[in-house]
């Protein structure tokens, strides 16, 4: 495959691509190379070539952030690639990435996020346009040890299972019985019926299969379960997907932290009842149109850049003067006041939970100035930016100041 191609293919796959020759000298075939790991990071590169040199297939590497990179050994030369994120990354996790590879700037760019399949098909794509070798994905996660075990491995293990489930089970109107209750739960949800929910919930506890050998694993994935069917159900009734997802991915991640199955089932509890309580004030509360509910939705995902009304109707297929009516008639407030809202609702997490500057969190929100930003924050929250982190600032921020000044 010629440079040219694989600069295409890097272009269209949107990933960073980097040749390393026999003679050790690098060549950047996509992107900027100094804002690439892979180009900077002599160590990273190195673990990169071993890897791709130990085995016949292309070698691939998840680090502690859950960022991946792949190194295909090629009769040329090996070609390094990546990174590719499986996770969306805040801005200080995406700046400890960097500082983790030595690559202490503060303007390298957001990474980019990818399903693990996509991850796959990338390099599967240059593996067989470098070495015209097709691979499997089950063996490429299989032999770089990103899935822990083979497909017929897990064939067995699944028909093992099941016999063992026939004899725990042997009624089963015992899984009809969980299935029905789980379908009245979430209709629950779906009505806004908070107590109905909570209370079939819990009884389902005692009817639902084991999830883990591990008591406290049961309990925790029971729990991811349920919030996440819980979140479904409650877009079903009426609450926006951003919504959704921001507050079952928030109570899922308390669960994990959990210590105690009782723990566990509490967390649990708190997210059945706070989504289900959104449903129900959302169906009381006078309708809004669905127009509305799209630029709400608009805005939670584009936040970041900058924000035209024209941009907006045009996106839901309705004129700028309509859009702007129609949302001031539906929430009370003009669409410029909502977009500032969503900005101070996520400069005031980072003023809590960061540790960026001010005018980085006011262009992280995409203010287009430090005082323009405190003048909206005061308007809002009726103190600067600086007050609020002062009173607000979540301790484990604060004692990591007190120890870089000791």
């Amino acid at each position: 495959m010629y440079d040219r191609e694989l600069r295409k293919l890097a272009l269209v796959s949107r990933v960073g691509l980097i040749y390393r020759a026999p003679d050790g000298v690098l060549t950047a075939l996509s992107d900027v190379p100094e804002e690439n790991p892979l180009y900077v990071c002599a160590s990273l590169r190195e673990k990169m070539l071993h890897g791709a040199d130990s085995q016949e297939m292309p070698y691939i590497y998840r680090d502690s952030f859950e960022v991946y990179f792949a190194c295909i050994k090629a009769p040329d030369g090996h070609y390094l690639i990546g990174p590719m994120s499986s996770l969306p990354q805040s801005a200080v996790v995406t700046r400890s990435f960097y500082y983790s590879y030595d690559m202490k700037g503060s303007d390298y760019p957001t990474l980019r996020t990818y399903t693990i399949q996509q991850i796959l098909y990338i390099v599967e794509l240059f593996a067989e346009g470098l070495t015209g070798k097709t691979y499997e994905e089950t063996e490429l996660l299989f032999l770089n040890k990103i899935a822990q075990k083979s497909t017929a491995t897990h064939e067995k293990e699944q028909a093992l299972f099941s016999l063992s489930e026939d004899d725990a089970n042997e009624d089963s109107d015992t899984w009809r019985h969980s299935y029905r209750q789980e379908r009245s739960m979430l209709d629950a949800v779906r009505e806004g019926r908070v107590e109905d929910a909570l209370r079939i919930s819990r009884e389902m506890d005692e009817d639902t299969g084991r999830l883990s050998s591990h008591g406290l694993s049961h309990w925790k994935n029971l729990a991811i379960v349920a919030i996440t069917l819980t979140s479904r159900a409650a877009i079903e009734g009426g609450l926006s997907p951003d919504t959704a997802y921001r507050i079952s991915g928030y109570y899922i991640q308390k669960c994990d932290a959990c210590l105690t199955g009782t723990q566990t089932c509490g967390m649990r509890d708190y997210a059945i009842r706070d989504i289900t309580t959104r449903v129900r004030d959302k169906l009381t509360k006078a309708h809004t149109s669905n127009y509305t509910e799209t630029c709400k939705t608009y805005v939670a995902k584009h936040y970041r850049e900058k924000l035209y009304l024209d941009d907006i109707a045009e996106h839901l297929g309705i004129s700028p003067t309509y859009l702007s009516r129609l949302f001031k008639k539906d929430t009370g407030i003009r669409l410029q006041d909502y977009i500032n809202l969503v900005r101070i609702d996520r400069a005031s997490n980072m003023l809590k939970y960061s540790e960026l500057s001010l005018s980085e969190i006011a262009e992280y929100v995409h203010f287009p100035s430090q005082s323009y930003f405190g003048k909206i924050f005061r308007q809002q929250m009726h103190m600067t930016p600086k007050e609020y982190r002062d009173r607000y600032k979540a301790a484990e921020y604060t004692e990591k100041e007190h120890g870089s000044q000791n």
